[in-house]
């Protein structure tokens, strides 16, 4: 492991850095001892890749906090004893977050600024809902409103990756018997043809070389997959790179419609919270902004902040935005009357995640098909190949 390390020469009085490799902190602390410099700090080195997964593995559950928290509010406790209290639970998954929650509040932050200071991150709407609330007291309420938020995307999320797992099934297993056919079933082929005159035809020629080139190579090919998932493994870990991947694949036909829908519900379930508690409706764009999928959202989004903030109305200020149909615009036309716009926001998202999932219902019975008929049409169409030779001299007899 590699540490990066700042130490005090008392010959030159200098201060220095450098990266020292060791098992551990206490190996490299005793090794610079010995060259007689005093060790300032010792931090270890950790690539992109381990550094995200591990802030990944200490994701807090924002949903559970505030449904832990809210419960305990209702009840009557302070928001320091709630805290105090569940930091004691030991056995609990959010201990830890509790304790930092817990120790920001002794050192006289309020609850929004120790939620900044929590290792892991909650969620920055959620941190603005409860900033919105404090000065009201209402801070039950916005942990309340964002448990119903999170608990409404989380079931989005499940139905969407639910929807995803038999096609990414159905690809696996049928790449994994391509490959077994490639490398294993038709070099054996190939031996019994190399000694024989059979003609055959270019297609079968072209399989059974890449079925000799597997077989021969398979180590190096084993290898080079390998290095092949650490970089894709490396790219996934930065944001960015994922984010343009899903903007590939949100661009695909059937996805793209299904994307758009996923996207207007949750900017539309975070308006209607952040909005509900307290903040104006410029801001509340602002905040979530983020969460649109596609740059070209974010953009929209943001130009219609800035019409809105010209005195446009609501309603008019999305026209030029993907919320623009007729059913959105008259649901905000209302809420505008009644001076509701969160509830408008509220009815638009559950309109928007029930389309999601009628889209992703029709969507995978169209998909489910098509993938099952191209997998077994491309390993049908490798066992004709291989035997092609066969018949072709069959038919000669």
């Amino acid at each position: 492991m590699r540490f990066k390390v700042s130490t005090f020469h008392p010959d030159t009085a200098r201060v220095s850095t450098r990266t020292v490799a060791a098992e551990d902190r206490a190996s490299v602390e005793t090794r610079l001892k010995a060259e007689g410099v005093m060790v300032l700090s010792v931090e270890p080195i950790e690539n992109k890749l381990a550094r995200s997964l591990q802030s990944r593995r200490r994701k807090v559950d924002a949903g559970l906090v505030c449904i832990e928290l809210g419960g305990l509010l209702r009840a009557g406790l302070t928001v320091s004893e709630a805290l105090d209290s569940l930091a004691h639970r030991d056995d609990h998954p959010n201990v830890g977050v509790y304790r930092q929650l817990y120790d920001g509040l002794l050192s006289g932050l309020p609850l929004s600024e120790s939620m900044k200071q929590v290792e892991g991150g909650f969620p920055g709407i959620l941190v603005a809902a409860i900033q919105a609330n404090e000065r009201s007291g209402r801070i039950p309420d916005a942990l309340d409103e964002y448990a119903k938020y999170a608990q409404a995307q989380e079931a989005l999320r499940k139905k969407v990756v639910s929807a995803a797992v038999y096609p990414a099934t159905v690809i696996g297993f049928g790449l994994l018997v391509v490959l077994f056919l490639l490398a294993y079933v038709i070099p054996r082929f190939a031996m019994v043809y190399d000694g024989t005159a059979m003609q055959m035809s270019g297609p079968t020629r072209i399989l059974l070389a890449v079925g000799h080139f597997i077989h021969d190579r398979g180590w190096g090919l084993l290898v080079g997959i390998a290095l092949l998932g650490v970089i894709v493994a490396d790219q996934f870990a930065r944001r960015n790179a994922a984010q343009r991947l899903l903007n590939v694949i949100g661009g695909l036909w059937p996805f793209k419609k299904l994307g758009e829908r996923f996207q207007q519900a949750r900017i539309c379930a975070s308006l209607a919270m952040l909005t509900r508690g307290g903040y104006d409706f410029p801001e509340a764009m602002r905040l979530a902004s983020p969460l649109a999928i596609s740059a070209s959202t974010r953009a929209q989004l943001d130009a219609a902040r800035e019409r809105i903030l010209e005195g446009v109305l609501v309603s008019q200020a999305l026209m030029k935005t993907d919320f623009s149909d007729g059913f959105a615009v008259r649901i905000l036309q209302a809420g505008e009357r009644v001076g509701d716009l969160a509830g408008s926001f509220e009815m638009l998202a559950q309109t928007y995640r029930r389309e999601l999932e009628t889209m992703l219902e029709r969507t995978m019975r169209l998909v489910e098909p098509i993938l099952l008929m191209t997998v077994a049409s491309l390993i049908g169409a490798i066992v004709v190949l291989m035997y092609l030779p066969i018949f072709d001299l069959a038919g000669a007899i």
